[in-house]
C-alpha cells in the first residue's frame, strides 16, 4: 500500500490516502506487492476554468458507480519477484535481452500505471487537464502526449505532490484528431541530472465511464453478466442464471462417435476441452461489463479443442471422459494410465459458432499472472523464463497420444483472455470491446487478445478495440491485438509487447492513437501474421495513424536478424500486401534509451524459418 504521502500535504491529502489504499487493497492481485512507486494528482478544468474535479481534496465523488470518480493502480516489474535486482539479461521473464539489447540506459525493467475513471458527462464541459507526478527518487519527469514533449519551457517538470506549486503539465481537451469521450493516455519518464531514465515507465490513463448495462439494456433472452470485484474466478468462473450469465472455467466434456452425449459405459467419438463462453453461443447477445477492481484469471474465449478419437471403443478414453465430466471420482493413477492408452486422429482449435454479438467492458482486468504462475501443472516446470513450450495457440495435432498434448490444448484455450470469434452481422462490429485491461499477456504464439480468428464458420466480421490496455506484456510470443475480421478498427489503445505490438492480419483495418513499449522480439507494426491463417491470402486497404513508440529496445534485428519498427517476416506462402499505409509515426530521442536498428524489414522468409511451414514458435 502507498505510504508515500509526505508530512507537508500530511491534512490535505489525509483522506485522499486513505480512499487510495482501500483502492490499493483491492488491487492484491494487480501487483506481486501493494507497493507503489509513484503517486499522481489530477485537476479537470472547464472552459472557464472553473475546477470540475481535483483529485487531491476530493472526498465524496470517489466510488465506482457510473457517477463516481476512480483512480486504480498497478504494478508490472520485468522480475516480479526481485524488482530491484533485475537486469534484463540474467533476471528477467521471458528472454534474456528482450527488454536490454544494448546494456546502460537501454534497460526497461519497469512499468507502473494509474487509470483514472471519470464520470462521462464530465467530457462533454471538459477543456483543461493538469497534473502531478511524484517520482520514487528523481528529481524531475518527463510527459509524451501523442506527438507531443510537453515541457515546461523547454525544461521537463518538476517531481512533486499537488500543493508543492511548482509547474504542473497541462493538457488541452479533447485531444488533437479526437473528440469528447476520448480517452487520454500519458507517458511518463524519470528524469535525472538532465538524463531521461530508460528504465522505468509510468503509465497514465484518463478515460470515462459508459454506464454499466441495465435492465433495461440488457434483458432476458439476452446474456447479461456484471462481474463484480473479488476473487479471480480462476475456480467456479462467474454465474448469474437471473441474468442469463454462464462464464465457465474452461472444461472438458465427451460425445460419442455419433455426436450424442457421452455416458458411462459408451464408446468415445471426440473429446471437447470448452472455453469459458461456449455455453452463452446460442444466438443471443453478450454483454459482459466488468467493475473496478475486477481481475479475472480465466480467458473470456469461445474457441475450444476437438479431439477426434482413434479407437473409440478404448477403454482408457472412456476412462478420462467419465473422470474429467464427474461419473467417476478423480484418481490420478488410474488417470495416468488412461491418458497414455488414449489415442487420437486429430485435434484441432474451433469457435462455437452463433455467440453474439459481444460487448465488453469496463475497467476490470483480465490477467495471465496466474496461468503463467502454474505452469508446473502443465508443463512440469515454470515457464516464466526461457521455456518454449507454451507457444500452442491455434495448432493442430495429429494421429498422437492424448497424454502427450492436452496440456498443450489446454494451454492454447486458457492463454487465450480474450479470444472469441463471431460472425454476427446485426451490428457494425460483432464484438466490441472497450476500457478493459489485458495484463501479464502469457506466451502463446499469437496475441493474448484475438479476434475472429479464421476458423469454422462465417467469422470475417470487424471487431472494435477502444481505450485497451496490454500492460505486463514482457513475455516472447505474447504478440499485441490481432483483430483478424476485414473491417475492424482499433483506437487510442496503450500497448505493452516484447513481441510483434500492432499486427495487421486482415484488409480495411484501420488503427489509431497508439501508445506502444516495444521489446526486441517484434515489430511495432507487423504486416501480414508471418502470412498465416489469412483470408484470401491478402492484406489490403490498412492504415496505422498515430504510434508513439515512446519506449523501444531494439537491436540486430532480434532474434533472426529480421525484426524492424514495420516488418513483414512472412512466411513463403503466395501472401500479398497492397495498399498499406503508416503514417505518424513517431519515437522520442531519449537519451540512450530508446534504439532502433531497423526501421524497415520488409521480406520473405524461407519455408524453415521459426512459424513457417506450419509451425508456431
Amino acid at each position: 500500500s502507498r505510504t508515500r504521502c509526505s508530512s507537508r500535504a500530511a491534512i490535505v491529502v489525509a483522506f485522499h490516502c486513505m480512499w487510495f489504499l482501500l483502492f490499493a487493497w483491492g488491487l492484491a492481485q494487480l501487483c506481486r506487492a501493494d507497493d507503489f512507486s509513484y503517486f499522481t494528482d489530477v485537476g479537470l478544468y472547464d472552459t472557464s476554468g472553473n475546477p470540475i474535479f481535483v483529485s487531491a481534496t476530493a472526498s465524496t465523488q470517489w466510488g465506482t458507480d457510473s457517477n463516481h470518480f476512480g483512480r486504480m493502480q498497478a504494478s508490472y516489474p520485468l522480475c516480479p519477484d526481485d524488482p530491484s535486482n533485475c537486469d534484463g539479461t540474467s533476471n528477467y521473464i521471458g528472454g534474456s535481452g528482450n527488454w536490454n539489447a544494448l546494456g546502460g540506459n537501454n534497460l526497461f525493467n519497469y512499468l507502473e500505471t494509474v487509470q483514472y475513471n471519470i464520470p462521462y458527462s464530465v467530457s462533454e464541459t471538459l477543456s483543461e487537464i493538469q497534473f502531478v507526478v511524484q517520482t520514487p527518487g528523481s528529481s524531475f519527469y518527463r510527459v509524451f502526449f501523442q506527438d507531443q514533449w510537453i515541457n515546461d519551457n523547454g525544461q521537463d517538470w518538476t517531481s512533486q505532490l499537488w500543493d508543492y506549486g511548482a509547474n504542473m503539465p497541462t493538457i488541452s481537451y479533447p485531444p488533437a484528431g479526437g473528440v469528447r469521450g476520448d480517452p487520454v493516455h500519458i507517458t511518463v519518464l524519470d528524469v535525472s541530472n538532465g538524463d531521461v531514465a530508460g528504465n522505468r515507465v509510468f503509465g497514465m490513463w484518463l478515460s470515462f465511464r459508459d454506464p454499466a448495462p441495465t435492465t433495461d439494456s440488457c434483458t432476458s433472452p439476452s446474456h447479461c453478466c456484471r462481474i463484480p470485484a473479488g476473487g479471480t474466478r480462476w475456480i467456479g468462473g462467474f454465474h448469474d442464471d437471473a441474468n442469463n450469465c454462464q462464464i465457465d472455467v474452461p472444461y472438458y466434456t465427451c460425445t460419442k462417435p455419433d455426436g450424442q452425449p457421452f455416458t458411462t459405459g459408451s464408446e468415445v467419438g471426440s473429446i471437447y476441452f470448452m472455453g469459458s463462453l461456449n455455453r452463452m453461443a446460442d444466438g443471443e447477445p453478450v454483454t459482459i461489463f466488468m467493475e473496478d477492481l475486477v481481475d479475472l484469471a480465466i480467458p473470456l474465449t469461445n474457441s475450444y479443442v476437438e479431439t477426434t478419437i482413434d479407437d473409440g471403443g478404448s477403454t482408457y478414453c472412456a476412462t478420462i471422459c467419465e473422470q474429467m465430466m464427474g461419473f467417476t471420482p478423480f484418481d490420478d493413477a488410474t488417470w495416468q494410465e488412461a491418458v497414455q492408452g488414449c489415442y487420437f486422429s486429430e485435434s484441432t482449435v474451433k469457435s462455437s459458432e452463433g455467440i453474439g454479438p459481444v460487448s465488453i467492458s469496463g475497467f476490470g482486468r483480465i490477467s495471465g499472472s496466474t496461468l503463467m504462475s502454474n505452469g508446473p501443472n502443465y508443463f512440469g516446470q515454470q515457464v516464466w523464463k526461457d521455456f518454449q513450450g507454451t507457444n500452442c495457440a491455434g495448432r493442430t495435432y495429429s494421429n498422437g497420444l492424448f497424454g502427450d498434448h492436452y496440456k498443450s490444448w489446454e494451454w492454447g484455450i486458457m492463454s487465450g483472455l480474450l479470444e472469441i470469434t463471431s460472425g454476427d452481422t446485426s451490428t457494425d462490429f460483432a464484438i466490441d470491446i472497450s476500457n478493459v485491461a489485458v495484463g501479464w499477456a502469457p506466451k502463446r504464439g499469437d496475441g493474448a487478445i484475438l479476434l475472429n480468428a479464421p476458423r469454422n464458420g462465417n467469422a470475417n466480421r470487424p471487431a472494435r478495440l477502444f481505450d485497451v490496455k496490454t500492460p505486463g506484456g514482457w513475455m516472447d510470443a505474447a504478440d499485441g491485438p490481432n483483430l483478424m475480421g476485414d473491417g475492424s478498427e482499433m483506437s487510442y489503445v496503450f500497448l505493452h509487447h516484447a513481441d510483434d505490438t500492432v499486427k495487421l492480419s486482415a484488409s480495411h483495418v484501420t488503427v489509431r492513437e497508439v501508445v506502444a513499449l516495444q521489446g526486441n522480439v517484434g515489430s511495432a507494426v507487423l504486416l501480414g501474421n508471418y502470412g498465416l491463417g489469412l483470408r484470401n491470402g491478402v492484406v489490403r486497404s490498412c492504415s496505422v495513424d498515430g504510434l508513439y513508440v515512446n519506449r523501444i529496445v531494439h537491436a540486430y534485428g532480434g532474434y533472426d536478424g529480421h525484426g524492424g519498427v514495420f516488418g513483414t517476416r512472412t512466411c513463403p506462402n503466395g501472401i500479398s500486401f497492397e495498399d498499406i499505409s503508416v503514417k505518424n509515426l513517431v519515437i522520442p530521442d531519449i537519451s540512450s534509451a530508446n534504439s532502433v536498428d531497423q526501421l524497415f524489414s520488409i521480406g520473405v522468409l524461407a519455408g524453415s524459418a521459426v512459424f513457417c511451414g506450419g509451425q508456431n514458435g
